[in-house]
């Protein structure tokens, strides 16, 4: 997982960056190219935190774009809105966190395979189920670390899930990930408003979904 790191000297000067540049920051990097997904840490102090970003060739320059949800989480942290302090707890040659457990929520078999090989080859184990239903057992039974969770499920929704986690006196809760053709549609804002983490888009890209999950899981850990 390729990361990026800016420093600032105090949160007043992460704000003016962010104005000055509208979150659209210089990078200068000989290993990164057009289109490639990383993991941006912005540290102030001993606070820190960590966005996923996609590199981008403006014709004179590359830069580092980043989504509106992670723009706002950016402007929140700058504010000094409850400032996570994120360390990095993931060696270089070490994708997800070692030790960690991911439960892919899909009824569709392909979708649950394909997200399921890739996160076994970025270094965590993976469980898989097709309904909320099954999720919710495994929950009962397994400590899990993250939950990517597909959008279109039979049965209960994926809002019924983050609700129940959000119930639970668990505190070692999972982080979700959500998987939709829209972050707009009826299951996935249920979802998210009931308190799924991040959204990626379908048909999504191995390195967003990475950069995100490896964000999420360190959250969670230096949490």
């Amino acid at each position: 997982m390729h990361k990026v790191s800016y420093r600032f000297e105090d949160f007043e000067a992460l704000e003016q960056a962010l104005d000055a540049e509208d979150t659209d920051l210089a990078i200068d990097d000989p290993q990164v190219g057009d289109g490639q997904w990383l993991l941006a840490t912005f540290s102030v102090g001993e606070e820190s935190t960590s966005v996923a970003g996609r590199v981008i060739d403006r014709g004179d320059a590359l830069r580092l774009t980043f989504e509106e949800r992670d723009q706002l989480r950016l402007r929140h942290f700058a504010n000094g809105n409850g400032r996570p302090s994120v360390r990095s707890l993931v060696p270089a040659e070490q994708t997800l966190p070692p030790g960690s457990c991911a439960l892919v929520v899909s009824a569709s078999a392909p979708v649950a395979n394909i997200v399921g090989k890739l996160i076994e080859g970025w270094g965590a184990s993976v469980r898989s189920v097709g309904s909320v239903e099954d999720a919710l057992d495994v929950l009962r039974q397994a400590p899990i670390d993250v939950i990517v969770l597909d959008s279109l499920l039979p049965g209960l929704g994926c809002g019924d899930l983050c609700q129940a986690l959000s119930r639970s006196e668990n505190d070692n809760r999972p982080c979700v990930l959500l998987l939709g053709q829209d972050p707009t549609c009826a299951d996935a804002h249920a979802a998210l408003a009931a308190g799924a983490d991040d959204f990626v888009q379908k048909p999504f890209r191995a390195q967003e979904l990475r950069a995100r999950l490896v964000g999420l899981l360190e959250h969670r850990l230096c949490g």
